[in-house]
């Protein structure tokens, strides 16, 4: 396994918070055993991969970002009313 830097750790330690957050909002085991194998194939990488190379990796996430880009402002959050 490639050694694990920093930054990784946070976000890892993120994506643990936010799994942890929605276990109580009414996801399923399937939910949740989902999301674990997605973040053990994330743990199993060799290489290092950049957030951008990752996303663009995912199919549909570039149309769901171009979508998203031409989304009125209005339907927007702010950051301050993000719950993380």
């Amino acid at each position: 396994m490639a050694e694990i830097d920093n930054d990784f750790l946070k976000r890892a330690d993120a994506l643990i918070s936010l799994a942890n957050s929605q276990m109580t909002d009414g996801l399923t085991a399937g939910d949740i055993s989902d999301k674990l194998l997605w973040f053990l194939k994330i743990l199993e990488q060799t290489k290092y991969v950049s957030d951008d190379e990752y996303l663009r990796s995912i199919d549909g996430m570039i149309q769901s970002i171009s979508e998203a880009r031409n989304e009125p402002i209005k339907n927007g959050v702010i950051l301050e009313n993000l719950d993380w």
